[in-house]
């Protein structure tokens, strides 16, 4: 596990770099796609729809190979240098805003004013957002606490609230390990019914059950599996 989460680590630092020469062939070639189907479905109902995941596996890879594919996608994220060394700050840091600006997709940053987001989605686009915070010890929006692996941890309803406020479909996103190739993108079935109404604890608490699923056999590809700890995410009281 260990061995895989320093692998993980820096697979997706380094990935940056290469992501924005990929191409078609290059992703028929290493990349499994399961469930594209769900989000095909979803953009037929015209409501947009919100990719939610998880800092896990190498996170850019979506977004690249989707809209490589032609899909309309656009990112919600908080890039940080937080715990990076002055010279990770000053170069690797630098560099990489450098490469996801040629990236195939806007990616809006989660402090900005989100008005272009919300319009994305009602002219049917999809944008993807982190279910599990920011990646950093800086929280945007609303968080509340929920049972993680048995302990509360505090994750934030922000993806739950986009939906509420646009009507779009949630459905969540993971990256996990091939079965024959480099990296399988599974997209899952919507969180939320058509007809049912927008409880925000229960659409996070349905992405939560689901991250945990896939943390629990690949806990090697969650990011910041070192920061899972007493006093920084875990809190002991109150829990969900």
């Amino acid at each position: 596990m260990i061995r895989e989460y320093f692998r993980n680590h820096y697979v997706d630092h380094l990935m940056i770099f290469l992501l924005p020469r990929l191409k078609a062939t290059d992703i028929a070639t290493h990349i499994e796609l399961d469930g594209i189907h769900h989000l095909d479905r979803a953009l037929g109902e015209k409501r947009g729809v919100i990719l939610v995941h998880g800092h896990f596996g190498p996170v850019h890879l979506p977004l690249v190979c989707l809209s490589r594919m032609g899909y309309p996608m656009m990112q919600i994220g908080m890039p940080s240098d937080e715990g990076l060394s002055r010279i990770g700050k000053s170069v690797a840091f630098r560099l990489r805003r450098q490469y996801e600006a040629q990236l195939s997709a806007d990616i809006i940053h989660a402090r900005s004013f989100l008005r272009p987001v919300i319009q994305w989605l009602k002219q049917n686009g999809v944008v993807m957002i982190t279910g599990d915070g920011t990646g950093t010890r800086d929280r945007v929006g609303r968080y509340d606490r929920f049972c993680f692996f048995g302990y509360p941890v505090l994750f934030p309803l922000g993806p739950a609230t986009l939906s509420q406020k646009t009507g779009s479909i949630i459905l969540p996103l993971f990256v996990l390990p091939g079965k024959n190739k480099m990296f399988r993108i599974v997209i899952e079935e919507p969180i939320q019914g058509n007809t049912e109404s927008v409880d925000l604890r229960l659409l996070v608490s349905r992405f939560i059950r689901r991250f945990e699923y896939h943390v629990g056999n690949w806990p090697g590809y969650m990011h910041f599996l070192d920061r899972f700890e007493e006093g920084q995410w875990i809190e002991k009281r109150d829990v969900a």
